[in-house]
């Protein structure tokens, strides 16, 4: 359920590649953004549960 053509995916995405010089660069902003900034719904028991990248910036 990645829909990585989704706007806000695709600002973010342009956002975090930004300032990297290589794709092994992106590849570890983009794992560390969402390691540092997104949480589990269902480890943190939020509702509502997402499932889209979409809907996980949304909420």
């Amino acid at each position: 359920m990645i829909d990585f053509d989704h706007p806000s995916i695709q600002a973010l995405a342009t956002e975090l590649q930004a300032d990297q010089s290589s794709i092994t660069a992106i590849a570890q902003a983009c794992f560390e953004w969402v390691r540092d900034q997104i949480r589990h719904s269902s480890d943190s028991q939020l509702n509502p549960v997402t499932c889209r990248a979409s809907e996980v910036l949304e909420y």
